[in-house]
Parts: structure tokens; sequence; C-alpha cells
């Protein structure tokens, strides 16, 4: 830069200087002074506080408690370990029945279905008043039932009277029923409401019983079952509850009550099962005198204990 290059820059501030203690300066950047353009950027967005999101319950399911089962019951037991709801009478203990397994063929056009039968076939001439008894596992996609069949004889077309007995059943999903067959295959329902349905009897063992004795000019009904099956040991478990009581009176369970067997069988059957296994099988004759006096005192187990609790499962 040359000495008067440095003279002009001189003069040039001496100058500004002046004008601005004038206020000329201030007059002439006015009226020089532009629009400013708006501006193009994008605005922040507003600061927001976020809302604290409410807390959600867990939607695991809660854990229920298994419904515990009926207690032990105690008293006089069979020569399997089974407990006896009523004492020994008449006919002795019959163990001897006779197993047999096939196909259904219906004359109705039912599809066909394997069954399994216990029979005994010769029953003395005084067993009447009786109770049944088996332990079972019942292996099945169906919902057939478990059925005993008391008071009659053969099931045939040849001689249907003889085949007419009183038709206890535990059904597959737990609950229960009583029927007559009279005569053979002519099923009639009694007026019997199941007392708990126990819930599915599938896949694993279950204890069940079925008594008829005279009473008065009727004959009780009964129907027991043992939800606790067999133990570890495969011995009854004897959680027996009384899910079925009836006194057919002639009115209430299809015509006359049948105060005398309509011939010498008891069977136990079921069908539409993929596999089934029994053990323990017994018919007792039983004393119908003591029957009503051993029922008032029928442990402190059974229905009043099975009314507060929920179905097994």
């Amino acid at each position: 830069m040359g000495n008067n290059d440095i003279w002009v820059y001189i003069a040039m501030g001496i100058g500004g200087y002046i004008l601005y203690k004038k206020g000329i300066l201030d007059s002439l950047l006015d009226k020089l002074k532009l629009p400013i353009p708006p501006s193009t950027s994008t605005p922040l967005p507003p600061t927001t506080v976020p809302t604290p999101t409410p807390s959600v319950p867990s939607t695991s399911p809660t854990p229920t408690t298994p419904t515990p089962l009926p207690p032990v019951s105690s008293g006089t037991v069979d020569q399997f370990g089974i407990r006896k709801i009523y004492p020994d009478g008449p006919g002795g203990t019959l163990t001897n029945f006779v197993p047999w397994k096939g196909t259904r063929n219906y004359s109705s056009g039912a599809p066909s279905t394997n069954s399994n039968e216990w029979n005994i076939t010769n029953l003395p001439a005084d067993f009447l008043d009786q109770e049944v008894t088996g332990y079972f596992l019942i292996q099945a996609t169906s919902n057939d039932d478990l059925a005993f069949k008391l008071r009659g004889g053969r099931h045939s077309d040849s001689n249907a009277s003889e085949g007419s007995c009183y038709d206890f059943g535990l059904a597959f999903n737990g609950g229960c029923r009583l029927r007559k067959e009279k005569p053979h295959p002519s099923y009639h329902p009694c007026s019997a409401s199941c007392k708990q349905n126990i819930g599915s009897i599938k896949g694993k063992w279950i204890g069940m019983k079925a008594i008829t004795y005279n009473e008065g000019n009727g004959v009780r009904c009964q129907m027991w079952a043992d939800p606790g099956g067999l133990d570890s040991a495969g011995k009854p478990a004897n959680r027996w509850v009384n899910n079925l009581d009836l006194l057919d009176n002639g009115s209430n369970c299809y015509q006359a009550p049948f105060l005398k067997r309509n011939g010498a069988y008891i069977q136990i059957r079921v069908d539409d099962t993929k596999s089934i296994q029994a053990k323990y099988l017994s018919g007792r004759g039983i004393k119908a005198a003591s029957a009503l006096a051993a029922q008032a005192t029928i442990l402190n187990y059974g229905y009043n204990y099975f009314q507060r609790r929920r179905p097994f499962g």
C-alpha cells in the first residue's frame, strides 16, 4: 500500500466521524435502508411436555388354587382297600367279572363304536340289594359315559324284558345320570339331578359306585364317585362323594320300581374310547335293614362337603 492510499483512508475516517457527529450519517442510512426479506427457515415446533402414560395392569392370569379333594373317608374297607358305603349282606362279595371287547353296530343307523364290558352273569339268588364298585382309567375324545347296569339280565333282542335294569352313568365330562332300560334297548330318564359335576374323568383314574336297595315300596338308587382315583402306589384314594341319590317310588323313574331282579347280571359298560383300564371291580350284597341307619351317618363327607366345593378338574 502506498502513502497516498494511507492518506485516503485517513480522510475517509475523519469525514465519516464528522458526518456521524452532525447526525447526517443516520439520515443517509435510513434513506438507504432496504426491507429485510421474511425468513424462509422452518420455525421450530413449540416445546411440549409429554403426558405421562398411565400404568396398565398386568394381563397375566391370576394363579388359581386347585380345588381340594374331599377328605379321605373312614370305615370298613373291602379286600381291595376300598371304603364300603353300606355293610355286607346276603349274596357275599363277587369279583368274577368277565371282560368283553368288541364293536357295537346299531340297527338305528348310528355310527358303530368300540365297546368294553365287564359282566357277572350268575348272581346268587339272594343277591338283590347291592353295591357295585370299580376304578377306571379312560382315554377318549368323545363324551360318552361309564355305565353300571344293576338288577337286570342279559341284554338281547330275543328276551328284551330280561335286559330291563337301572342304568347309572358317569359322563366323561363329570356329569351323572340315572335311567331305566325297560325293555332292552328302550331307555327312560329318571327325575334324578346330578348333585355335582366332578369335572372331566378322562386321562386319570376315577372310582365309581352304583348302589340299589329296597326301601319300603321303592328302590333307593345312588351313585358315588372317588375323584381322587388311585394314589401313586396304585391304592384307592377313598375320597368318595355321593353325587346322585333317588328313591324310585313309581312316579319319578318310569313306571314301577324294580323291587326284584329282572335277571342275574351285573354289567359295567363303556363305549367310544381310545383305551380303558379297569381295576378292583366288585359287586357286594348289602343289608337293606342296615342301609337306612348307615346312610344317616355316612361319614362327614359326601354331599354336604361336596356342596361347599367347586367342581373337581
